[in-house]
């Protein structure tokens, strides 16, 4: 997909849901080995990396995390990890429910979006996470 012209912003994220979709297969039973082991986090990572820079519409030299969070999508590993807590809780008659999915999901984001040396630039426009992604 070109980075101008081409398809809707809507067409470009319904792309990417099939790749969320493909990635997140059968996460309950991963997703705390992926979490602990750097090379399967980075495998994932790279997978994702590769259409957020589409969706976002933003050139290949942006760095993985400042193309995520342009594109409002959260780490495939963090994603994996909300989908297991919600599977476990529903086995012991709890729901989780979209927005506690949410929440947990952006509060651990922003947990790493803190963390991490990539994107400065990004991180000085973007300072909150949490905004942005209640943002339009």
């Amino acid at each position: 997909m070109p980075n101008v012209g081409g398809p809707a912003q809507c067409k470009r994220s319904l792309l990417m849901s099939v790749v969320h979709s493909r990635l997140l297969y059968g996460a309950a039973v991963w997703a705390d080995k992926v979490q602990h082991v750097a090379k399967y986090r980075n495998m994932m990572l790279q997978s994702q990396r590769c259409a957020a820079p589409r969706v976002a519409r933003c050139y290949r030299t942006v760095s993985d995390m400042a193309a995520l969070v342009l594109a409002k999508m959260p780490p495939v590993t963090l994603q994996a990890v909300v989908r297991k807590r919600a599977t476990a809780l529903r086995y012991e008659g709890a729901v989780l429910t979209a927005q506690q999915k949410e929440d947990d999901t952006i509060g651990q984001w922003k947990a790493m979006w803190d963390a991490s040396t990539k994107a400065a630039w990004t991180k000085s426009l973007i300072p909150d996470l949490r905004r942005w992604w209640s943002q339009g």
